[in-house]
């Protein structure tokens, strides 16, 4: 129907099947399954090292502003929706790990 659509499936097929082949709840596979949660922290990262004005070279300086985002960043995420479901998940892909 749709060929954007259709590429991007074929970039996450592999997960995407993973998840449901291990019958994960409704909520938490909804929220795997999304990309929300990295392009949040992407775009959390990216507005704290724009304003970024000397990105000394030579030394390990722009892996700390990275860090530095990063921990900023993490102040403001929220609970993974489903996340009670998590054990379940667990236990699930290990019992399917062990076979």
């Amino acid at each position: 129907i749709n060929l954007a659509a259709s590429q991007s499936f074929d970039e996450a097929k592999q997960e995407t099947l993973t998840v449901i082949r291990l019958q994960i709840p409704a909520l938490l596979r909804t929220t795997l399954t999304s990309t929300n949660l990295i392009e949040s922290c992407y775009s959390s990262t990216r507005q704290t090292i724009k304003r970024v004005k000397n990105w000394s070279r030579g030394n390990d300086q722009m892996l700390r502003w990275v860090a530095l985002a990063l921990l900023d960043a993490e102040q403001r995420f929220n609970k993974v929706k489903g996340y009670r479901d998590v054990p379940l998940f667990i236990a699930e892909a290990m019992r399917h790990n062990q076979k």
